[in-house]
């Protein structure tokens, strides 16, 4: 990963952070990969997609909810400055793709942020509010359960 991320497309980064997220609760697994240059490329590869517009909803949800996932498993700090900028360029994405996501995307990604104790900012929210009416209709109880979570994990109002 270390030497290919450069050449990763968005398939590859979001696959790339879907494994690691998959992988964490392995003993073998890092202590803290934030520190490894070869991840912190991985979240620049992802902070530039999303600048260049080239991540779409699911890998934005993929990205963010194995992010999450690695610090549940305190693999990384969620106030690590790369993870930082990294979860700051995949919130303004996500108010670029929110009127595209499905249920379990919008959900995983209100159960990451909750997990990762990040309020998104006020555009993102809004979308990703948006996105939750619209797709209610179809989620299935552990969507509706991770959103409920999220929002009294973040102490947040229900916007809708």
């Amino acid at each position: 990963m270390a030497d290919e991320h450069p050449n990763f497309n968005d398939v590859n980064v979001a696959t790339a952070f879907s494994k690691l997220g998959k992988l964490c609760g392995h003993r073998s697994f890092p202590r803290n990969i934030a520190a490894d240059d070869g991840f912190r490329g991985l979240l620049v590869r992802a902070g530039d997609m999303c600048a260049e517009g080239r991540l779409q909803a699911q890998a934005v949800a993929n990205i963010i909810h194995a992010l999450a996932k690695m610090s549940e498993a305190g693999k990384i700090a969620a106030a690590d400055e790369g993870v930082q900028d990294a979860l700051g360029a995949l919130d303004e994405r996500v108010v670029r793709v929110a009127p595209g996501m499905e249920p379990q995307a919008a959900a995983n990604i209100w159960w990451a942020y909750a997990t990762l104790d990040w309020e998104p900012g006020a555009e993102a929210r809004a979308g990703l509010e948006a996105a939750v009416v619209r797709v209610a209709p179809g989620m299935n109880g552990q969507d509706v359960a991770n959103i409920w979570w999220a929002y009294a994990t973040l102490n947040s109002e229900l916007g809708a």
